[in-house]
């Protein structure tokens, strides 16, 4: 099973163009006795990746876990004219496991703005469309 991060990155209300190159870091929550605290030392970095145009991609596969949340942010830009300034937001990304049958079970994300909502699994921060960089 996997499951498949789908984010987007535009520049000035367009959608990025294969030549320009972002850096997005990959982040997934330590769930531990501490609960819900978005804490710095609780994320562990598991990937930078670049964007293809547009379209920002990063495939999980077998999720395990409950909570599943794993945390995207820009880290980093190649602006050929300097102009480009980094996007501060960050999305949150929650995997649900939902089980078919006795031996199937698909994943599904969900994306928030809003820690605590992502990690409750509940409205708050609760985004309806797919999450996108500026």
């Amino acid at each position: 099973m996997t499951a498949t991060l789908m984010l987007e990155k535009q520049i000035d209300g367009e959608n990025a163009e294969l030549s320009e190159t972002f850096q997005f870091s990959i982040d997934r929550y330590s769930v531990g006795d501490q609960g819900a605290v978005d804490e710095e030392n609780y994320w562990n970095h598991i990937e930078t990746i670049n964007n293809e145009g547009e379209a920002i991609f990063y495939s999980i596969t077998d999720p395990q876990g409950n909570p599943i949340v794993y945390r995207v942010k820009e880290a980093g830009v190649d602006s050929a004219d300097g102009t480009y300034s980094m996007d501060s937001t960050v999305y949150y990304a929650r995997i649900r496991i939902k089980s078919i049958s006795g031996t199937h079970a698909i994943a599904t994300v969900e994306y928030y703005t809003d820690f605590l909502g992502a990690y409750n699994g509940t409205e708050e921060g609760k985004l309806n469309k797919t999450p996108t960089f500026v």
